[in-house]
């Protein structure tokens, strides 16, 4: 029973079982189960298994109690999948339904958590269950704690977060970018991120868009029963060419009204490396932290 309890949850059982789970599996979520069974076949302690995944699911575990109590404030758990598409905007059900390629945990204190809120410091193994059946980290985050402000056309203190491999070798971090000209637009404003390789070269580029006059009211209401998806660009790093996105989904009212879990997705860009795509996802990271964990003053 426990051994077809940890099959169930992590999809990686060898033998009969697996078999009798991949027919039941296979009809319920089609091509994208059998996509994710190759996945988990090539887990490995380097970043090469994420190098065919062209996009995740990231589910964030419903925590109830700590809406309710802000004394209560969990460390955030969540589960990622690897899809073949993602699509524009799936339900919390489709999330579910996904089979887990990893899960990633914060370790954060609780005093961090209740007084420093979105800008506390944290650090997230993404482990995974290799073709053996033994649990690995593959990939390793770490936030320090940064009290980032505006003076003068100057960002003080900008927010960033290292993603290393599961041996601890920092690949790369992802650090918010300053521009003067992003703050001109009024309401709102654009937030921009530098994706860099473990040499300090910009792979990428990351912008969150909330709404102004200069871009249409972009992501007006989202993520929210209004506005489903709020859209996250991933560009060159000469910010020429979009190559890719994040999209936060609103999980519906059942969700989303009793916690500040999202649901998002990750389209990485065609010619990405499995180190690239680490990065991105330490940097689909960052922005929920940032830009959808709950205030403390939000309760």
């Amino acid at each position: 029973f426990k051994q077809k309890t940890a099959y169930e949850i992590c999809a990686c059982l060898v033998g009969s079982e697996m078999c009798i789970r991949d027919r039941v599996s296979t009809q319920s979520t089609g091509p994208s189960f059998l996509f994710q069974q190759r996945c988990l076949a090539t887990l490995s302690a380097a970043m090469d298994f994420l190098q065919p995944v062209p996009a995740l699911m990231v589910r964030q575990q419903l925590q109830v109690l700590e809406q309710f109590c802000a004394a209560c404030e969990k460390q955030n758990v969540y589960k990622i999948s690897a899809v073949q598409s993602a699509g524009e905007a799936p339900d919390d059900a489709t999330f579910k339904s996904m089979p887990t390629l990893l899960e990633a945990r914060e370790e954060s204190s609780f005093l961090c958590r209740i007084c420093c809120g979105r800008m506390r410091e944290f650090e997230m193994n993404f482990n995974g269950v290799d073709g053996s059946g033994q649990t690995y980290t593959y990939i390793k985050v770490q936030r320090p704690f940064k009290c980032t402000l505006l003076c003068f056309c100057m960002l003080i203190n900008p927010q960033e977060l290292t993603v290393m491999n599961g041996a601890g070798a920092a690949i790369g971090r992802v650090v918010q970018f300053w521009d003067c000209v992003q703050f001109f637009c009024i309401p709102g404003g654009t937030y921009w991120f530098a994706i860099e390789d473990a040499s300090g070269q910009t792979k990428y580029m990351l912008r969150a868009q909330y709404p102004t006059l200069c871009n249409g009211c972009r992501n007006f209401c989202a993520p929210t029963c209004l506005n489903k998806v709020f859209e996250i660009d991933i560009f060159d790093s000469g910010r020429a060419q979009q190559l890719g996105m994040i999209r936060a989904i609103w999980p519906g009212c059942n969700f989303r009204c009793v916690s500040d879990a999202t649901n998002f997705t990750l389209e990485f860009p065609q010619n990405a490396s499995g180190d690239d795509k680490a990065l991105l996802l330490g940097a689909l990271m960052l922005c929920e932290y940032m830009f959808f964990e709950k205030a403390p003053d939000q309760g």
